[in-house]
């Protein structure tokens, strides 16, 4: 019979003295048996790999970090390169940028699409509903499309 050295720490749930048979073998030891029964080396040996798995998890976590602001630093410096500068602002000129960007603010600031606000003009004949001002007038008048809600009175946005 031989007690479990957890046992002693409160950790071993086993009755102590234990069978020879509840422990392995091992030969450092004077009696050639491992000092805790196999209940707990099993417990410790789960402890010690769901800490290595914690710490292998974080590892790999702080990498995709620092992949992720690698790749940041790196997309800051090409987009600071002049020649680069020159493409974003010939992007920015474009048509279809501009349909995006007005779509993107129609929907942050009112909820609608541009699919929508062009058909609330056509079916107001391309004007405002209530000071009936023509959208081309305007257009040529302040050179910039309607407002959703432009001042009536003054008939600017």
């Amino acid at each position: 019979m031989k007690n479990c050295s957890r046992h002693k720490k409160g950790l071993c749930d086993q009755i102590n003295p234990q069978p020879f048979e509840n422990f392995s073998k091992y030969e450092k030891t004077k009696d050639g048996l491992y000092p805790q029964c196999r209940e707990c080396q099993k417990e410790g040996l789960r402890v010690f790999n769901t800490k290595l798995e914690n710490k292998l998890r974080k590892k790999e976590y702080a990498n995709k970090q620092e992949n992720k602001i690698r790749a940041k630093e790196s997309s800051l410096l090409f987009a600071n390169k002049p020649e680069n500068k020159i493409k974003e602002k010939e992007r920015k000129g474009t048509p279809e940028y501009k349909m995006k960007h007005k779509n993107a603010a129609l929907k942050r600031e009112y909820g609608i699409t541009l699919e929508q606000y062009n058909k609330i003009l056509l079916e107001q004949n391309n004007c405002c509903d209530i000071c009936k001002v023509n959208i081309f007038e305007y257009l040529e008048k302040y050179k910039k499309s309607f407002a959703v809600d432009h001042n009536h009175e003054t008939r600017t946005d």
